[in-house]
Order: C-alpha cells, then sequence, then structure tokens
C-alpha cells in the first residue's frame, strides 16, 4: 500500500544500485520491484530446495499452518544478469 503510494525506505535504493549489473526486470511494476528491494522484505521469505523435494515442503508447510507457501521460480546458472525479475 505504501510503496504504490512512493512511500519507500532508502535502503530499497542501495539495494537496486548494488544488484544494479546483475539484475534484469522483465514486465514487473516499479512498485513490486521497490518492495523487493526493501530490507525489510529482503530477508527470511524464501526457502532454495532441490526441485525434486518442492512439491513435499510446500505440501508440509502447509500442514504447519504457514500462511504461504509455494513454488516461485528455479535457480538456473547465472547468464547475463544473476537475478530476472519477470
Amino acid at each position: 500500500k505504501f510503496a504504490s503510494q512512493g512511500i519507500v525506505t532508502r535502503a530499497h535504493k542501495a539495494s537496486l544500485q548494488y544488484l544494479a549489473d546483475r539484475l534484469r526486470v522483465e514486465g514487473v511494476d516499479e512498485t513490486l520491484v521497490n518492495v523487493l528491494a526493501d530490507a525489510q522484505t529482503s530477508g527470511g521469505l524464501l526457502i532454495a530446495v532441490e526441485a525434486e523435494k518442492a512439491d513435499a515442503l510446500v505440501k508440509l508447510l502447509k500442514q504447519k499452518n504457514t500462511p504461504i507457501a509455494a513454488v516461485i521460480g528455479e535457480a538456473k546458472p547465472a547468464g547475463d544478469q544473476a537475478i530476472v525479475l519477470k
């Protein structure tokens, strides 16, 4: 809500500057990019597991009443940019 009103922390600017040569954004709204780059939302949100174990982990997290559990992407070897937001 606040980000859509242009209210963001200064930390997101530093994060985006740090990632400038490693980040490619494809069709993602600037507001969402700013939220993802904010230090308050960049930690503790992701778990990386082997692809064949992902569905079982999501099922377990949902059984444990985790508010949100989903597969959101996959890790691949770095190309021209290490991070791609689509």
